[in-house]
């Protein structure tokens, strides 16, 4: 299944990302939820948190920065575009 995780700047000005759980995937919402509470683990260093009732996991900064580790992410999710997330802040 192909995700994406989409970070913005909230209205305090604060960077925050989500992704969000499908009831259609394989063994539905709690199943999807597990499995990317895994993959953020490994991509963000946590899972994130629970938000709307388990309908999305919620990111911050920090876990945008961990991803940066990876030159696959910062070549997929166009550099420039995040360094323009840190800068503003």
């Amino acid at each position: 299944m192909d995700r994406k995780y989409a970070f913005y700047r909230d209205k305090i000005n604060a960077v925050n990302g989500h992704v969000s759980t499908w009831s259609a995937a394989p063994g539905g919402r709690e199943a999807d939820l597990k499995r990317l509470k895994a993959l953020a683990t490994v991509i963000f260093g946590e899972a994130g948190s629970e938000v709307a009732g388990g309908k999305r996991l919620k990111y911050t900064r920090r876990h945008l920065e961990h991803a940066m580790r990876y030159r696959e992410v910062r070549r997929r999710g166009g550099c420039a575009a995040v360094k323009r997330l840190f800068k503003e802040g």
